[in-house]
């Protein structure tokens, strides 16, 4: 992530961001909230991603280029399902 921030990623970016409605507890409506399954599924990836064999000495740009695609893919995920942020099963390999 440090290295694809050097080269220009957003983290907080549209890139990276999406406007997602607040889950509130109470009504049990809304989509976001604390993710730490969430979170650990992509810091499992990404360690996975930084340990392959072609990727033993990525740039920033390679990281850059891959947090992209993958920040992309991963909307896709998030816009086309129901399910709560944490809740998601992203079926990334780690």
């Amino acid at each position: 992530m440090k290295k694809a921030v050097e080269a220009g990623f957003d983290f907080n970016g549209t890139t990276n961001g999406l406007a997602i409605e607040k889950f509130v507890k109470k009504t049990g409506t809304g989509r976001h909230g604390p993710h730490p399954k969430y979170t650990d599924q992509l810091r499992g990836h990404l360690d996975w991603w930084a340990r392959q064999p072609g990727n033993a000495n990525f740039t920033p740009d390679d990281a850059k280029t891959y947090l992209d695609a993958l920040a992309n893919n991963l909307k896709t995920k998030i816009n086309t399902s129901s399910l709560k942020i944490n809740d998601l099963a992203l079926g990334l390999p780690k």
